[in-house]
């Protein structure tokens, strides 16, 4: 805007010297420079126009900035009251979540009393659990082969040793 109205004052200083130069007649010389002086106002007041225009855009503009601020400031606050809640939130899950383990333990023990309980009723009842037996009996078959297995080797191992002495 300077630049502008430096270039206007020039041009106008330039053409007040040829006319204070030329060999104008005075009334000539007031005619040129009345049509300069009215080009001048006109100048101005478009001037004056495009910066009221531009003052109101710059006070609309700022007016918008200010709301956008204050807006990015609300939803700053939501964001942050989000993150807020959202720990609360994973730190109830996470209570929650070892409460229901101690509870699972607490029932998974209650149940292993129970089933003891209840064998311990049933033996003394004389029921014989027939799942109970027959894991019993098939472990003894197992380890009576495992012995007999071991007695084998046992027996070769004294022979071998007995020919090597």
């Amino acid at each position: 805007r300077n630049e502008l109205l430096n270039e206007k004052y020039d041009e106008m200083k330039e053409k007040l010297n040829i006319v204070t130069k030329s060999s104008m007649s005075a009334k000539e010389a007031a005619d040129q420079l009345e049509i300069l002086l009215v080009k001048e106002e006109k100048d101005k007041e478009r001037l004056e126009a495009d910066l009221r225009e531009l003052r109101s855009l710059k006070y609309r503009k700022e007016q918008e900035l200010k709301a956008n601020q204050d807006d990015l400031k609300v939803l700053e606050m939501k964001a942050n009251n989000s993150r807020v809640a959202i720990r609360n939130m994973e730190n109830k899950i996470y209570k929650l979540d070892q409460d229901a383990l101690k509870q699972e333990a607490l029932l998974y023990t209650q149940d292993l009393a129970i089933d003891s309980l209840n064998k311990r009723i049933a033996s003394m009842e004389g029921e014989v659990d027939l799942d109970d037996l027959n894991q019993k009996k098939a472990d003894i078959k197992s380890l009576t082969e495992t012995l007999e297995e071991k007695k084998a080797t046992h027996r070769m191992l004294e022979s071998q040793l007995n020919r090597l002495k």
